[in-house]
């Protein structure tokens, strides 16, 4: 077989090893757990969306496009279902829920993330090959392939896997722009930029269209001075760069329509996410100490441990190096990461990997053009170097793959639930807080009663009510001062239950991460320190079966 042959099956091989990473688990918390709201709030709002044929998703905390996809998703799926089945369209519609049946609603959501996250690691690959050559593609495409976090954004049901696909996509035909400077390629881009927009709300993604655009245009011609504003100003009322803008402000409209037409409760939303929603975030950074002040605490321990350490700093070696050397391309590649990152250092203080997943495509190209190219080198220790980063970085990835520091997390969640469904009668009361009972109808205490941990009932409150059970979750994050405003009353709650041996209710069960996950996590967020979930029983109750502790 040629090489360029075997070249061409390198790609879908690392397809295929990314789309078995994507599928493995992609039932995690099922049915046991909801992560967070998000995943619901679009399979009810599409449902809703279905049934009254009202198109306003009445949500804009993120932009819209994520619902509109979903809604063809599932009239494609419903059609298909009553074409086959004994059922009407609008029966199955009618009896659809999030849940049910076997979540399959959920599941057709959180592969479209999937489809989203194996286009990202193809226009990686692409970009890859743009800019240098195909093997600092395909190491590119490896890096992302394997990523851990990529593969958890990747099997969520959320905006993000959908935004970070477009922003490569634009990157992309802007790169196509200072090439060729064809009518096309703007348009493709101001197309991919606009939906990047109505994925999430990144309004940072024209820059390497705009950057692109001004170097093509300014390409090799010196101005004189006096001639500079006016030629300025032709640059930037090109014919061609407003026809790429209106592209990206009409895509952004009809996929997200009402964000305009109904901007008040647009705005509204749009206002929270930006501005209250991260301040209540749990995931922010601690001043108290100055290694995780603002800052500091993103670039010296977030971003390395996102990315693996050594990839991270061939990233910025190498960006440095490329933008040192006057790289036009290096320009278009570096734009945006240099001013998400500063923007997001400067304006928050929301600490959540999430929002940094944008710029890991970067920091992997970049980082696979510095492997690759010292790989190549003669001389023995920059092949080492080369060597080190592949080895290492593989080596991170693949540590977090088997106990990924995310989903562990949440799989606690997954036990303590299955462990509940099969020991506590659903005739009998429970107690617990709404992050712990499933938002399913399969898995439905009739006789349940949830809060929230800015509601806490006292220890009083809750034997008044004379439960059979109640279920607490406890981080050690509670105990921190920055949060005892936020969740008066939880750290009390919790200890009158555990530590009282004597009292009306006994812990029959306790469910904590691994050893390890406990080790490596609170590295990176400190609050972390400590979590578990604890089951009591009141002991007029009688004997439950299982074990104490179950890590």
């Amino acid at each position: 077989m040629k090489r360029l042959e075997k070249e061409r099956l390198i790609l879908p091989l690392i397809l295929l090893i990314a789309l078995l990473l994507r599928l493995r688990g992609i039932d995690f918390l099922v049915p046991y757990f909801q992560l967070g709201p998000d995943e619901r709030i679009f399979v009810d709002g599409t449902l809703a969306m279905l049934r009254t044929g009202d198109l306003n998703p009445h949500f804009f905390t993120y932009g819209s496009f994520l619902f509109y996809c979903t809604l063809l998703l599932y009239f494609l799926y419903f059609t298909v279902v009553s074409a086959f089945g004994p059922g009407s369209f609008s029966g199955i519609l009618a009896h659809a829920s999030f849940s049910s049946p076997d979540f399959v609603l959920l599941f057709i959501g959180r592969f479209s993330s999937v489809c989203f996250g194996l286009g990202t690691i193809c226009l990686t690959y692409l970009i890859g090959k743009r800019l240098w050559n195909r093997h600092t593609g395909f190491l590119a495409a490896l890096f992302v392939a394997f990523n851990p976090f990529h593969i958890s954004v990747s099997q969520i049901f959320k905006a993000d896997s959908s935004l970070l696909f477009f922003i490569l996509a634009s990157l992309y035909f802007s790169l196509r722009i200072l090439e060729s400077g064809r009518m096309l390629s703007y348009l493709w881009a101001g197309i991919c930029s606009g939906l990047a927009l109505s994925s999430k709300y990144q309004f940072l993604t024209f820059l390497p269209l705009v950057t692109a655009h001004f170097l093509h245009e300014w390409a090799g011609k010196e101005e004189p001075p006096r001639t500079r504003t006016r030629r300025f100003l032709a640059v930037l009322f090109h014919h061609r760069l407003l026809v790429s803008l209106y592209a990206l402000f009409l895509i952004f409209a009809l996929t997200s329509p009402f964000v305009l037409l109904d901007w008040k409760n647009a705005w509204k939303d749009m206002y929270f996410s930006l501005f209250v929603e991260r301040e209540m975030n749990v995931f922010q950074v601690n001043p108290s100490s100055p290694l995780y002040s603002r800052g500091i605490y993103q670039l010296v321990l977030l971003l390395p441990f996102l990315f693996s350490p050594l990839l991270y700093l061939a990233g910025i070696w190498g960006g440095v190096r490329i933008w040192i050397r006057q790289n036009r391309k290096a320009a278009v590649l570096c734009v945006f990461p240099i001013a998400y990152l500063f923007l997001s250092l400067v304006l928050t203080e929301v600490a959540h990997f999430q929002y940094y997943l944008p710029i890991f495509p970067f920091f992997a190209l970049i980082g696979a053009s510095i492997t690759v190219e010292f790989l190549k080198k003669k001389e023995v220790f920059l092949r080492t170097v080369g060597i080190a980063v592949l080895s290492l970085t593989l080596f991170c990835y693949g540590r977090s793959l088997f106990i990924p520091p995310v989903t562990t997390l949440f799989h606690t969640y997954s036990r303590a639930g299955k462990w509940m469904d099969s020991h506590i009668p659903k005739r009998e009361t429970v107690i617990s807080h709404y992050w712990l009972f499933p938002a399913t109808d399969r898995l439905a205490y009739p006789r349940g009663l949830e809060f929230r941990y800015r509601d806490v009932p006292t220890a009083e409150d809750i034997q008044r009510l004379q439960p059979q059970w109640v279920v607490l979750t406890y981080s050690s994050f509670f105990e921190d001062s920055r949060w005892r405003d936020d969740y008066p009353g939880f750290p009390e709650l919790y200890r009158s239950f555990r530590e009282e041996e004597k009292g009306e209710y006994r812990m029959v069960k306790e469910f904590r991460p691994p050893p390890l996950w406990l080790w490596t996590l609170p590295m990176v967020y400190p609050d972390l320190k400590d979590f578990r979930i604890s089951v009591f029983q009141r002991r007029e109750t009688g004997p439950v079966r299982g074990h104490h502790s179950d890590r």
